[in-house]
């Protein structure tokens, strides 16, 4: 049992030596492999959660390489970058930049993770829009309330009737 124990932390160890490392080849231009889940997008760049819980910012130029293997793997189909989306998980091949970001040479991701992916997104929309009509109802309530400064706005009254009521 004692053994058992002392392997574990002798491989906990190992672990850290290496996330450590690899956080060090992120930011000295060498060859960096990182596995983990999209959790962002913005134009050229990609924010993904990896497996052990950190945030890595991934660079996308016009020389990377999207693709999806087909059958055995051995064979890759060639994706747009526009597939990249949040929920997506993602192994990159890369180099690290001075600003500790991972500029990605290929990007790899199974179908059965993009099918996820989609799935995450598709429940998200109807979300989406209605955060966005919720804020548009608060801006035209907030835009009536300004019309009659000075005066307790009721719901539902217009001006003429909360300036009786004052």
């Amino acid at each position: 049992m004692m053994q058992n124990r002392k392997t574990r932390i002798g491989y906990a160890a190992l672990v850290c030596c290496l996330a450590v490392g690899m956080a060090y080849g992120a930011s000295n231009g060498e060859k960096v492999k990182v596995q983990g889940m999209i959790t962002g997008r913005t134009g050229e760049s990609v924010t993904i959660k990896t497996t052990d819980g950190s945030t890595v910012t991934v660079v996308l130029n016009d020389d990377t390489k999207v693709q999806q293997p087909k059958g055995l793997g051995l064979r890759k189909k060639q994706m747009s970058a526009t597939i990249l989306v949040p929920g997506l998980k993602i192994s990159v091949d890369g180099v690290g930049d001075a600003q500790s970001h991972v500029v990605a040479k290929t990007i790899n991701f199974s179908s059965d993770d993009l099918e996820m992916a989609e799935m995450i997104q598709a429940g998200l929309t109807p979300t989406k829009q209605a955060v966005a009509t919720n804020q548009q109802n608060i801006g035209e309530q907030t835009g009536h309330s300004n019309q009659c400064p000075g005066h307790r706005s009721k719901p539902g009254a217009d001006c003429c009737q909360q300036a009786t009521d004052c």
